[in-house]
């Protein structure tokens, strides 16, 4: 190319510039001298083009440091138009990365002038920057900016070159008089050249005056600048030029705003009339005040009206947008400035760019449309009227998107109001529309229509719901709380409470049915198992695990709700198969993600997998056996508990939910257990061990005689498990009785004895192991042995099968003086035992279990339970007054307040007893001071799991023996006795304090100082919730309709003139190949209008 004509002493044009404000008046000339022949060497260096690059020439050699911006200014003057990528270490830079993508052409200033940026954003955003950086921003300026002075010049670098000018004074703002003066010099020199390109560089030099302005020593000089050109004998192009210049500079610095104010006056479009220019850019810059600072855009109110009444649909089309921002901040009532201009844009339909401007600003309309009615009407008239406009073209096109887009805030009963048959006017619309941009813009408006319909269709209710309580209000705000702070969060910080709250929607995903959609939904929900893994601390704590194992299944529920949500429609499957598909996708993705995972990851995926299997329906074997295998194969791999425990776990629940044909698998996991049990030297693993034992015991001896199934040398199926039964007892029994002054051995052989199957002699070796592994660290010990204790309480229901009613009875003796045993051990710290303590933790689990079954068969009083509670407020009450802190302290304060609170909820939910109202108070207060206090993180756990569970939540227990009740709804009217015999979310006496202790614990979820006390509370408000959510749901399912009459009207809950009704009628009808995407789009459709599900009920 060719290239401008050098003079290596224009360097010196602005260090003379920045002479010419000198005090000195003899330097002030002779700068004035110099500038006159740096103008001279400047005109030719712009005008004259030689019409080669010199050949031979030699760069100057750099021997000292003044060579160096001669030496650069060549190089840059010399090179091709644009620099090739790679040639500068700027082109490195991580911004730069999108350009390099795209092959973009790049010159040195301008990649210098984003790098600068990028430096300069990251000082104003306090960020840190190396020392480099730093000089970049102190020491470089002044030389840049004489480079970027003579490159003015340069036909190519020109323009950037002004960029570079600019961005400079903002880094050195001592350098805003010089830019000032080079900007006045250049100016005034190109004003007498009529040379090509004069013009553009003009502009570029007269636009960085409104940069100069955001320092305050420079804003006289830029105004007095400006003004000038605001003269009337001023050129039309150049006046309005002039404004927007001072428009750009009041954006820099407010105090320009008199100014601008002054120029943009209302009268100024009637003077200016004939000067479109003039009037194009005063409304453009009043729309500029309006979009920035709306409450500077209502001093211009008036020649913004101005603006709406002006003939040219530009300008007029400005003002309706500048109107939309003012309406949009609400310094600007709509309706009132609505009937300022309405009858200003009746011709609407005359002009694409006015309709379009004119939607944006309609849209503000719906925020008060039920308090002005009448107006309202006319407006979405005037929307709908746009939005199915048949006018072609592409600028139409945007004013219908436009139209709906606005449609779409309007609540539908306002539509419905405002258009006579609206629905069949908008399916009309919607089967006969062609343009993909429009059926876009129409999608979310479909979407809103059918969540209208949705919520307000006809529902079958036999009885009249109370009014919610304000727990429950509470309880249904908590998930929005929650994920307000972001789902990233809860997942880290909150992730028991994420099992159950976190919410997964359709929206943004791929269209419903393909592969990469059911993709899209499969990894969010493995990012989020992962995370949450990672996040959920067991803490080697069985009574965790058990919440951590009962979190898990809703959690699974909703994955596998959200992968029936999407059916493939490739392939036609039931119900059923797809369920097993969905399951089996998420087994192998649990699966994949435990053998990659560290130890607290792998805990968490064993006790999911478990779960995963408990949601599934009964007869799912496929998945059931793989999920077993797995566990099995973690079982037995002896060198790695932190897989064993959990997988034990897991395993035995999986057990009680085998069908009955899979006798075969239950026994064999069942000894797999009893095998781990027996050889296992691990305390925690053989507690684990026990719970898994317990679960087994849930579905033993559950069949009739009837079903056995005959083996031929081996018995019938009830023969079995009276055998694995028996082992049960004994192994577990075995393993306590070292720790108790009580025969417990003796008292549970005896009774057991009636059932003649198999061997009654004990394991010598099982006990003398036990003893032989005693430990002085308590922290695994008492965990270990609670599972023991509580795999031993969830045995009692089998035990009664068995036809041992006096083991079961002794069994519920034994818990109960165990609980009475620690109160003494407590109070008289000399006879204490820790061996005592250690049982007390266990049973106060164990005790809510085998109370409610004993309770159920007859087999316990109220007598008994008065006995239980009180033993049970007696030993919190000593715990918390002794104030220990030791590990066994706090394991048995937790247990004592979660089995305090399952009590009283099994009591009060399956209203079995009368408590006093005394007691429950008592009980309640203690939980408050546990959790209220400064106290370990197990003890606020114990306690906040206490409060809910009391309320019925049922926390850390996967199988609740009492009923559900009818319904939680308070009961009016009812005075304040001494006892009470019912939910206590139905007491109204009792609300004011629960009401109280939610609001504390909710707060606690959301500003606790301590991580652990937010991470409890947030998981316990989620399992009151959840409960609360599947009580309901059973409530509702009891009165669903059978009857005939009931089954036909709910057929009919669609009204006539339904939306949905209408487009699936439509589309059955539609005989095309594009009649599937449709039904697609609709089902998309239909998921996005519905509220997200609830947590899943099971």
């Amino acid at each position: 190319m060719s290239s401008c004509i050098l003079h290596e002493e224009l360097l010196f044009v602005f260090p003379v510039i920045n002479l010419v404000h000198s005090p000195s008046k003899s330097v002030k000339q002779a700068a004035i001298d110099l500038l006159s022949v740096l103008r001279k060497l400047s005109i030719d260096s712009f005008v004259a083009l030689s019409c080669e690059i010199p050949t031979g020439r030699k760069l100057p050699f750099i021997s000292t440091s003044s060579h160096l911006a001669v030496r650069l200014l060549q190089n840059l003057w010399l090179q091709d138009e644009v620099s090739v990528p790679g040639n500068f270490y700027l082109n490195f830079a991580p911004f730069l990365e999108p350009w390099n993508k795209n092959n973009i052409a790049k010159t040195w200033t301008s990649i210098l002038s984003k790098y600068m940026l990028l430096i300069l954003s990251r000082k104003k955003s306090s960020l840190s920057f190396s020392g480099t950086h730093g000089k970049l921003l102190t020491e470089m300026p002044s030389l840049l900016s004489g480079i970027a002075c003579v490159l003015l010049l340069h036909q190519t670098l020109g323009q950037s070159a002004g960029d570079l000018l600019a961005i400079c004074s903002k880094l050195d703002p001592k350098l805003g008089v010089p830019m000032w003066l080079v900007v006045l010099f250049y100016t005034h020199m190109l004003s007498d050249n009529k040379g090509v390109g004069s013009h553009g560089l003009q502009l570029k030099l007269l636009g960085m005056l409104p940069s100069l302005a955001s320092h305050s020593a420079m804003l006289p000089m830029v105004v007095q600048t400006i003004l000038p050109m605001l003269q009337k004998e001023a050129k039309p192009v150049l006046y309005a030029s002039a404004i927007r210049l001072i428009c750009k500079a009041w954006e820099c610095n407010d105090r320009v705003f008199g100014s601008l104010q002054g120029v943009l006056l209302a009268s100024k479009f009637t003077e200016f009339a004939s000067e479109r220019e003039i009037c194009i850019s005063m409304a453009l810059s009043i729309h500029d005040v309006c979009k920035k600072d709306p409450d500077r855009g209502v001093d211009l109110v008036l020649s913004l009206e101005a603006c709406i009444e002006h003939q040219d649909s530009l300008i007029q089309s400005l003002g309706l947008e500048s109107l939309s921002h003012l309406c949009e901040a609400d310094v600007v009532d709509f309706y009132t400035a609505w009937d300022v201009i309405a009858k200003h844009v009746l011709m609407y339909f005359t002009n694409a760019t006015v309709a379009c401007s004119l939607c944006r600003l309609l849209r503000w309309g719906a925020t008060d449309a039920e308090s002005y009615p009448e107006i309202s009407i006319e407006v979405v008239k005037v929307l709908w009227e746009i939005g199915t406009s048949a006018i072609v073209g592409h600028d139409w096109i945007k004013a219908r998107v436009s139209a709906f887009v606005a449609l779409s805030h309007y609540e539908v009963g306002q539509l419905q109001r405002s258009l006579p048959d609206f629905n069949s006017m908008n399916l009309e619309f919607l089967t006969s529309e062609t343009d993909l941009d429009v059926l876009k813009a129409i999608e979310s408006f479909e979407v809103k229509i059918i969540n209208h319909e949705h919520l307000t269709r006809r529902r079958l209710v036999k009885q009249k719901r109370v009014p919610k309580s304000k727990i429950e209000k509470l309880l249904d705000v908590f998930p929005r709380v929650m994920v307000a702070s972001g789902k990233d969060r809860i997942l880290r910080d909150l992730p028991g409470a994420a099992l159950f709250c976190l919410p997964f929607s359709l929206k943004g995903l791929n269209m419903p049915g393909t592969s990469e959609t059911l993709q899209d939904t499969q990894d969010k929900y493995k990012n989020a198992v992962i995370e949450i893994a990672e996040s959920l601390q067991l803490s080697r704590n069985i009574f965790i695990a058990l919440l951590a194992l009962q979190s898990w299944k809703p959690f699974m529920l909703n994955w596998i709700r959200a992968c029936l949500m999407l059916p493939d429609t490739k392939v036609h499957l039931n119900a059923s198969e797809r369920t097993s598909n969905a399951a089996k996708e998420i087994l192998k993705i649990l699966i994949e993600t435990g053998e990659k995972s560290p130890p607290r990851s792998a805990e968490n995926i064993a006790l999911a997998i478990g779960a995963l299997c408990a949601v599934l329906p009964i007869s799912d074997h496929a998945i059931k056996l793989s999920a077993s295998k797995f566990l099995l194969s973690w079982l037995f791999q002896h060198e790695h508990e932190y897989r064993q425990w959990c997988a034990a776990m897991s395993l035995g629940l999986i057990s009680s939910c085998l069908h009955v044909t899979d006798h075969k698998l239950k026994i064999e996991y069942i000894n797999a257990l009893l095998e781990v049990l027996s050889m296992s030297k691990s305390t925690l693993l053989k507690g684990a061990c026990a719970v898994g034992l317990g679960f087994s015991c849930e579905d033993l001896l559950t069949k009739s005689g009837a079903e056995d199934d005959l083996h031929p040398g081996r018995g019938s199926l009830r023969s079995e498990e009276l055998i694995l039964l028996k082992r049960i007892v004994q192994s577990l029994s075995q393993l306590i009785s070292p720790l108790t002054t009580h025969s417990s051995v003796d008292i549970l052989k005896k009774a057991f004895s009636s059932v003649r199957h198999g061997s009654d002699d004990f394991d010598s070796n099982l006990t003398s192991k036990f003893l032989g592994q005693s430990s002085d660290d308590f922290e695994e010990d008492v965990w270990g042995i609670a599972g023991l204790i509580l795999g031993l309480g969830s045995s009692v229901g089998a035990i009664y099968r068995a036809g041992a009613y006096d083991a079961v009875l002794n069994l519920k003796t034994l818990l109960i003086s165990w609980i009475s045993n620690s109160n003494l051990s407590i109070s008289s710290p000399a006879n204490s035992s820790e061996s005592e303590l250690l049982l007390s933790t266990g049973t106060c689990l164990a005790a809510p279990i085998v109370m409610a079954f004993c309770h159920r068969v007859e087999l316990m009083d109220g007598t008994e339970m008065d006995q239980l509670v009180g033993c049970y407020k007696q030993l919190i009450s000593q715990l918390v007054s002794v104030k220990k802190f030791n590990t066994l302290h706090q394991s048995l304060l937790l247990a004592s307040c979660v089995g305090a609170g399952s009590i009283l909820g099994t009591i009060l939910n399956g209203r079995l007893h009368s408590l006093k109202v005394e007691f429950v108070k008592d009980l309640l207060d203690l939980f408050r001071k546990c959790y209220s206090e400064p106290n370990p993180p197990l003890i606020h756990l114990g306690a906040i799991i206490g409060v809910v569970n009391a309320l019925g939540a049922g926390a850390g227990t996967l199988v609740q023996d009492h009923p559900f009740c009818k319904s939680y709804d308070i009961i009016n009217g009812q005075k304040e006795c001494a006892y009470i015999d019912a939910p206590l979310l139905s007491n109204p006496a009792m609300e004011p304090d629960l009401t109280s202790m939610l609001q504390e614990i909710f707060l606690l979820a959301q500003t606790s100082d301590t991580d652990k006390l937010k991470q409890y509370a947030a998981w316990a408000v989620s399992f009151l919730r959840h409960s609360l959510q599947r009580q309901e749901h059973h409530h509702t399912k009891e009165t669903t309709p059978v009857s005939d009459a009931d089954m036909k009207n709910t057929s009919h809950t669609f009204t006539e003139d339904s939306t949905v009704l209408k487009l699936s009628l439509w589309l059955m009808n539609l005989k095309c190949p594009e009649a599937k995407f449709h039904m697609l789009t609709l089902y998309q459709w239909f998921c996005a209008a519905l509220r997200p599900l609830p947590d899943c009920h099971y």
